[in-house]
């Protein structure tokens, strides 16, 4: 029943036992304990999804301009509504929502690629609600809809890292209390998973990082890893309340930590840090630092390894009140050669170092 020769946009469990696998070509439901397909939607024309939100129940699904409302039910997957816009597609996501009767509305968020902007349709008939301009120059890449502490939000990640965030209101569709934040500097993807019973994001780019609500405001937390494509929600046995990470190399299983407890971790410099400072348009931590090298023979070795030592690109200084002043410094890569001195000498070697907020790597 699973369709492994062509891409794969989405799979994900259902009610009943059941699977949706949305490839390029089909929306296909199958048993997961007989492994067949039950049910399949075939796009039209011969034409090829390349966008797809899907939330169980219920996928939208785009090939270029066109968006299909496909609903999913126990044993049948049937279209059920059917829009052309005036651009393409560059994200969706699909979302269900209670208004004060408790009345289901379905709501369907587009970003569009040739006027940068965020379209908030209502399903099934694919009704535009509002259409709003996002101000930018760069495309939006990723969009999610998300209730946090009863509010509920439109997020929209764009190509360059960055994230504009609205209140929205799933009734009329209205987005307001535009925000914007920066990620990281690469094209940003946001999904959705639950933590200790608690909605929260986590957005996939150069820098993750874990978006939730403390007390109605939008907390954005810093994972400790370097970079992150893609995010899955996985529950099993053997990984309760987990999540698949996928990098560049590899995939990571794991688990978020109480979202507001205090971490405190320590990192191993090998030498005594003096003054400490922080650049958030970098990222990173600038740290001036202080280590001992001894004089043997005609160099100086560092009495033990460091990170300065160990760093690929650092700056250094021997301190001016060495007793000899026939010294060369020309790289901070393996021995300095000074002058002739006293066997044994300690000398103090300044450097600066620049760590990553994240990973704390040089």
């Amino acid at each position: 029943g699973f369709q492994s020769e062509l891409q794969t946009f989405y799979c994900g469990n259902t009610s009943n036992n059941k699977m949706v696998q949305i490839t390029s070509a089909s929306v296909r439901l199958i048993c997961l304990e007989s492994k067949c397909l039950i049910s399949e939607w075939n796009v039209p024309d011969g034409k090829s999804i390349n966008v797809v939100s899907c939330n169980g129940h219920q996928a939208v699904c785009a090939t270029g301009n066109s968006l299909y409302y496909i609903e999913i039910g126990t044993d049948k997957v049937l279209q059920n509504g059917f829009i052309t816009l005036e651009h393409e597609v560059s994200c969706l996501d699909v979302c269900s929502f209670k208004d004060e009767f408790s009345k289901t509305i379905s709501l369907v968020a587009v970003g569009l690629w040739m006027d940068i902007s965020v379209k908030v349709l209502q399903l099934p008939d694919f009704v535009e609600l509002v259409r709003e301009p996002l101000g930018e120059e760069i495309i939006p890449r990723s969009i999610l809809m998300v209730t946090f502490e009863n509010i509920d939000y439109l997020l929209c990640a764009l190509g360059d890292g960055s994230l504009c965030y609205f209140h929205l209101n799933p009734e009329n569709g209205v987005l307001s209390d535009k925000r914007k934040v920066n990620l990281g500097t690469q094209p940003t993807l946001i999904r959705k998973f639950q933590s200790l019973a608690t909605t929260s994001v986590f957005a996939c780019s150069d820098h993750p990082t874990v978006i939730y609500s403390s007390n109605n405001k939008l907390i954005f937390s810093n994972v400790n890893l370097r970079k992150v494509n893609h995010m899955c929600s996985l529950n099993t046995k053997s990984y309760p309340d987990s999540l698949a990470m996928a990098t560049d190399t590899s995939i990571i299983i794991g688990t978020i930590d109480e979202m507001q407890k205090l971490h405190i971790r320590t990192i191993p410099l090998g030498e005594a840090p003096r003054r400490i400072a922080h650049q958030e348009s970098s990222k990173s931590f600038g740290i001036i630092t202080m280590r001992i090298d001894v004089h043997e023979g005609i160099n100086l070795v560092p009495a033990r390894p460091s990170a300065s030592t160990s760093a690929q690109n650092t700056s250094g200084a021997i301190n001016s009140r060495m007793p000899n002043s026939n010294i060369n410094i020309n790289s901070n890569q393996g021995p300095l050669s000074i002058g002739s001195s006293e066997y044994g000498l300690e000398v103090e070697i300044h450097n600066m170092l620049v760590l990553d907020q994240n990973t704390f790597e040089g």
